[in-house]
Order: structure tokens, then sequence, then C-alpha cells
């Protein structure tokens, strides 16, 4: 289960989410468990109700990207991050939209 909460790349994986087949060939790797499948680990992660192949990391410090694209993402971080006043408000725009519809 730590393993499937990390970022695929924690572990030396050079991949965008882990999937369950993913999960069990680094298990094997790093010697954690015995031969084991895909197969085995999902029941186990489902019944804790983690669903790593549907989490996308978009935001690496390993992967090389612009001077646009990183003041962007500090623009983002500091606005998700920072506390809020009482007269202010954090509105998405799936939020915008389904306020619109």
């Amino acid at each position: 289960m730590k393993l499937a909460c990390e970022l695929p790349e924690a572990a030396r994986r050079s991949l965008t989410l882990w999937t369950c087949k993913e999960i069990a060939k680094t298990l094997v790797r790093d010697e954690v468990v015995d031969p084991i499948s895909g197969e085995t680990v999902r029941p186990i992660l489902l019944s804790h109700k983690l669903k790593p192949w549907r989490v996308h990391h978009w935001l690496s410090a390993d992967v090389a990207r612009d001077a646009g694209f990183a003041a962007k993402v500090d623009v983002l971080c500091e606005l998700y991050t920072r506390p809020f006043g009482s007269h202010e408000s954090l509105w998405s725009l799936e939020r915008l939209v389904a306020a619109a519809a």
C-alpha cells in the first residue's frame, strides 16, 4: 500500500501512473515479496480503497520544463497553498462551468 501511494519515480520507475502489474513487478524487483501478480495486488489495494492507476502526476522535479511553464506552476502552487482571507474564494474552471449551467 505504501508503494501505491508514492510517485513511481520515487521507486526508480519511469511511469506516469501505477498499475497493479507495475506495483507487483516493483515489489518483486525490490525483494519485498516473492513473485506476485498484478491480479494478487489488485484486491489488496481495492480493500483499502486505493486506485493508483487513476492518479496522473503532471508535476515532477525530474522533468525539465521551460521557464514559462515553471512560472505558471509557481503561480498555481502559491494560489492553492496560501491561506485565503474571509472575503476570498477559489473557483476552478470545472466549478465555473457547473455554476454557469
